[in-house]
């Protein structure tokens, strides 16, 4: 009895391993060239605008809360852009 439910697992498995292979966003000869591209991208908007604009921000006006309000809206506009990209790629 165990051997059918461990079975019934394994094609389980294998049924949603089928599915994922239609769904690809990359050919998997590139998958390291988009994970890497991927990740640069996040380190240079992220990183370098995350600290620069908020430290301007403050430079400029001497207002921290001007400052946090700059990183709210940065949430929002990632939010938006997530929620675009959700509805319209098929993957």
């Amino acid at each position: 009895m165990k051997r059918g439910r461990f079975n019934g697992i394994r094609l389980l498995r294998q049924e949603l391993m089928r599915k994922l292979e239609k769904h690809r966003l990359l050919p998997p000869h590139r998958v390291g060239a988009g994970t890497g591209l991927y990740n640069g991208l996040s380190v240079l908007f992220g990183g370098v605008g995350g600290s620069l604009i908020p430290s301007s921000i403050v430079a400029v006006t001497g207002s921290f809360d001007a400052a946090i309000f700059s990183i709210v809206v940065g949430a929002l506009l990632a939010a938006f852009v997530m929620l675009v990209l959700a509805r319209t790629l098929r993957y």
